[in-house]
């Protein structure tokens, strides 16, 4: 069950990205809209599947595993990107905007 609705989500996400960007080749992308313009985000799931199903569970507001302040709440809207380090990286996540907040969970990493 878990599977088919994340497969929903990623197809929902996939066919609303290829409207967007006609342009964009095959691939899982997260279109993140900010008061600065969209970023678009290339989603590995295939290298790091867990963490892509949590945020897209976080993003759509599905994610079960949340404090309960956040169930049924989009996670991500309204937050803001606590960390920018210009032409490298971007963080956000964290509804405290310090870099110690989170959704009222963890897991482990996802790298060889």
């Amino acid at each position: 069950m878990k599977k088919t609705i994340l497969f929903l989500f990623s197809f929902l996400l996939i066919v609303s990205c290829k409207t967007k960007y006609p342009e964009l080749a095959d691939g899982l992308y997260a279109d993140i809209q900010t008061n600065r313009g969209d970023v678009l985000v290339k989603l590995t799931y295939d290298i790091s599947p867990v963490t892509v199903a949590n945020f897209v569970s976080l993003a759509e507001g599905t994610n079960t595993m949340v404090a309960d302040s956040f169930k049924g709440k989009k996670f991500y809207d309204g937050l803001k990107f606590h960390r920018v380090v210009k032409d490298f990286m971007i963080q956000g996540g964290d509804p405290t905007a310090t870099g110690a907040g989170g959704p009222g969970y963890k897991f482990g990493d996802e790298f060889n």
